[in-house]
């Protein structure tokens, strides 16, 4: 797959940083949500809950990928 692009390198690097900032935070939200589902604490997660925030994460897992492409191809 070629990645082209026009934004300057340090534009993609700090998106990429925001991207995997975003990512810690809600992987560590995710496992909390895990955790508190599994020890009956009294917070209410639903399997979907947990499955949303999966496929959100994949989403950014994806994005911060192409942004690592889209450095390198500079």
């Amino acid at each position: 797959m070629t990645i082209t692009t026009s934004y300057p390198s340090h534009i993609l690097q700090q998106y990429r940083q925001r991207v995997e900032n975003d990512l810690r935070l809600l992987e560590q939200e995710k496992l909390k949500v895990e955790r508190s589902a599994g020890s009956g604490m009294g917070f209410d997660a639903s399997h979907r809950e947990i499955a949303a925030m999966q496929q959100v994460l994949e989403v950014l897992r994806t994005f911060r990928n192409l942004l690592i492409n889209a450095q390198a191809a500079r």
